[in-house]
């Protein structure tokens, strides 16, 4: 999973005695490589919302849980089935299910969980609710995208300027020849 996210240096990392500003907003990415995993005690009553909460607590992600959705992923036949929980979901029940299915279809309960995983993934961008977002949250966003959309203006106009004067050199070298 490769994450983006913007954050505040922490607080303790100068050692100058100089008096403390407000802490710089810096650009860090993070990787969870595949199959990290995280133990957790959940109970009946835990939410897939609780439990995203935790996980990005747990690996110290700074982004909005709003982000993130909670998957049940399922092999079958060299094909993985994913199923969303909603975020009032109680995964523990899907657990249980899983035991009660392996049981019912004769099957040993170790063997029929290796084909289950509960994943944390990423929201894709046509995906998220952007209804639940606070509106300084969004504004913070279009204030990034427009940035983002300067920068790559930017860097198309140059491009397209160097290579509209290495084409007029070319054009006048060949003139001059």
């Amino acid at each position: 999973m490769s994450l983006t996210q913007i954050t505040m240096e922490l607080p303790g990392e100068k050692t100058s005695d100089a008096p403390k500003e407000a802490p710089a907003a810096k650009l860090i990415s993070f990787f969870m490589p595949r199959g990290t995993s995280q133990m957790l005690q959940i109970t009946n009553h835990t939410t897939a919302g609780d439990i995203i909460k935790s996980l990005l607590d747990r690996f110290h992600i700074q982004e909005s849980a709003k982000k993130f959705t909670l998957c049940e992923h399922t092999l079958q036949a060299q094909t993985i089935v994913v199923r969303k929980f909603a975020l009032t979901d109680r995964p523990l029940s899907s657990l249980l299910l899983w035991v009660k299915q392996a049981q019912l279809n004769g099957h040993s309960v170790a063997e029929f969980i290796k084909s289950k995983r509960l994943v944390l993934q990423e929201n894709d961008q046509n995906e998220i609710d952007w209804a639940k977002f606070q509106e300084a949250e969004l504004r913070t966003f279009l204030k990034i995208l427009d940035k983002e959309e300067e920068e790559y203006r930017e860097s198309i106009n140059s491009q397209y300027g160097s290579l509209i004067k290495t084409i007029e050199e070319k054009i006048n070298q060949l003139k001059a020849v």
